[in-house]
């Protein structure tokens, strides 16, 4: 694997965490491993891997893309969900990297019985992050909700879904997208 690709972009859990079983199954080969958030960077770090680093923790996939130095015939491995959009690949494209795309897994809706339902209408505000959840939820219980998304990605989804009342993490990870939960229910209780 070392000597196809220059590095292996990871940017998210789940496609870190399949990445990583196959990275073991393989006896750990040589490879430079770029990462796209605090959660994936940690358990890529985790497994004894150093990824790429850029000067801010909290950097997205383009500038993440952006700091990655070119050489001549860099490829990259880039495994993601079934259902994620192309942006970042045309963008390692534009820069001039050979782009091998791996769709490693899907998210599919889980069904919610009575309880579920019960909680879901109850909510004050919901926490999003995925395509599928965001429409999972937008289906269910339609767009009226306050909802606090994990960065500008997932509100960019929400506000096309129909969702008004938006709301963004801008801390760092599970953190700052807490804080962002705790903050929007505080601003619900004021208002009621």
């Amino acid at each position: 694997m070392e000597r196809d690709f220059r590095y292996v972009l990871l940017t998210a859990p789940k496609a870190a965490e399949i990445f990583l079983e196959a990275w073991d199954e393989a006896k750990r080969p040589d490879l430079q491993v770029a990462c796209v958030g605090a959660e994936t960077r940690r358990m890529v770090r985790e497994k004894g891997l150093h990824p790429f680093a850029t000067e801010h923790e909290t950097a997205t996939g383009s500038e993440l893309i952006a700091s990655l130095p070119l050489e001549k015939a860099s490829r990259v491995l880039l495994p993601v969900s079934v259902k994620a959009g192309t942006s970042l690949q045309r963008e390692l494209e534009a820069r001039g990297f050979e782009v091998s795309r791996l769709d490693t897994y899907d998210t599919v809706p889980l069904g919610w019985g009575a309880d579920e339902l019960e909680m879901a209408k109850a909510a004050r505000a919901v926490a999003l992050a995925s395509p599928t959840a965001i429409q999972t939820w937008a289906a269910r219980m339609g767009t009226g909700h306050r909802v606090v998304c994990l960065g500008d990605k997932s509100a960019a989804n929400c506000q096309a879904a129909g969702f008004t009342d938006v709301h963004v993490s801008r801390g760092i990870g599970i953190e700052g997208w807490a804080d962002a939960v705790s903050l929007a229910l505080l601003q619900s209780r004021d208002e009621h």
